[in-house]
């Protein structure tokens, strides 16, 4: 059994990873902090992703509809939907999950 702490993992520009296959799983999690206004270009993965709001507000934006949300929050996009998703008011902090 693997047992860590989210400031254990190592940080990339965005976030705390935890890289699956460094445990033998087939998922990636990322604990990403995102700054009021900051958030990628809309964009598109060939694999699906999970987002957990955790902290904060944000406008995610899935196939062209926005939609405010905070934390307690579930997002899915699905293998090659376009998204993007930006904080406002205060930093937000997603988990992020995807398949590796």
């Amino acid at each position: 059994m693997d047992i860590l702490r989210r400031e254990q993992l190592p940080w990339s520009e965005i976030a705390h990873e935890l890289v699956g296959a460094h445990h033998g799983l087939d998922i990636t999690v990322l604990f990403v902090e995102v700054p009021p206004g900051a958030g990628p270009a809309l964009h598109r993965h060939p694999y699906a992703e999970l987002f957990i709001v955790q902290e904060g507000e944000a406008i995610f934006t899935l196939d062209g509809e926005r939609r405010k949300v905070g934390a307690g929050y579930i997002l899915i996009a699905r293998t090659n939907q376009p998204h993007t998703r930006s904080s406002i008011r205060a930093q937000a902090h997603f988990a992020r999950s995807m398949s590796a």
